[in-house]
């Protein structure tokens, strides 16, 4: 069993009122609107994540252009 923090991008959820795989299927009419906005929040999270890095990749590749053009 993996305790929390040991993996950056592993999420464990206690899911109310749930299966144990009650996260991992389809939106349904009966799911409960906290299993969504949990998954809605991890979801936006590893967007934002994504983003950043690719952000920051973006500008490691400006730099070592800039570097290049004056060296």
């Amino acid at each position: 069993m993996l305790k929390p923090g040991q993996h950056n991008s592993l999420v464990s959820l206690i899911v109310e009122d749930g299966a144990h795989h009650y996260d991992l299927r389809g939106e349904h009419p009966a799911d409960t609107e906290s299993v969504r906005e949990l998954d809605g929040l991890h979801i936006k999270r590893w967007i934002a994540e994504a983003h950043e890095r690719q952000r920051e990749q973006k500008r490691m590749v400006r730099e070592r252009i800039l570097r290049a053009e004056f060296a």
